[in-house]
C-alpha cells in the first residue's frame, strides 16, 4: 500500500471545533450541573404566588451562563491558547502508512507513531481524530487530505486501529 500524505496548518476554527468534540464529557457534566440548577430556581420562582425575585434572578443568570457565557469563555480560552502556542499553528506535514502514523516530532525530526498506541479514531465535523487517550488526539482536518487519500485513510485506521467503548 502507498502511504497517504497530509500537509495543512489547522485554522482556529478547526481547533475550536476539535477542543468541543475532546472536552465533550467533562463540559456535559459541567452544563447539565449548570441546566438543572437554572430549572431548579425557575421552578421556586413560579410555584410561589408572589414571584420570587431572588430565585428568578438567580435562574436567569444560570441560563446565561450555560447559553451565552459559557461558549464565550471556552472560545476565548480555545483563542487563547491557539495564539499563545504557535506549535498549533505550524504546518501540519506526514504521511500514514501500513507501519504507523509518520510526522515530524518538536525538532523537526521524523516521528513514528506505531498503530498500537491509538486506542481509538473518529471522524467528526470534516476533522479526523486519532486518539492517544479520551483526552488526547491528533487532529486531521479532512481538507488535509484529497478526496481518494480521505477514503483510503479511514480504511487503513479501520483495519489498523479497533475501536475501544
Amino acid at each position: 500500500m502507498n502511504p497517504i500524505s497530509y500537509q495543512g496548518t489547522i485554522t482556529l476554527d478547526e481547533y475550536v471545533t476539535a477542543q468541543k468534540i475532546l472536552s465533550f464529557r467533562r463540559r456535559l457534566w459541567y452544563r447539565t450541573i449548570v441546566a438543572l440548577a437554572g430549572l431548579f430556581c425557575l421552578y421556586h420562582t413560579l410555584r410561589v404566588e408572589p414571584v420570587d425575585f431572588i430565585y428568578g434572578s438567580l435562574a436567569v443568570y444560570f441560563f446565561a451562563l450555560l447559553f451565552v457565557f459559557s461558549p464565550l469563555i471556552f472560545r476565548r480560552r480555545c483563542r487563547k491558547q491557539f495564539v499563545q502556542y504557535k506549535r498549533l499553528r505550524d504546518e501540519l506535514k506526514g504521511f500514514i502508512d501500513e507501519e504507523g502514523f509518520h510526522s515530524n516530532d518538536d525538532r523537526g525530526e521524523p516521528a513514528l507513531t506505531k498503530w498500537n498506541r491509538f486506542m481509538k479514531w473518529q471522524s467528526k465535523h470534516g476533522i479526523l481524530f486519532l486518539h492517544l487517550n479520551p483526552m488526547l488526539a491528533i487532529i486531521l482536518p479532512h481538507r488535509f487530505f484529497t478526496e481518494l487519500d480521505l477514503a483510503a485513510a479511514r480504511k487503513l485506521l479501520s483495519e489498523k486501529i479497533h475501536n475501544t467503548p
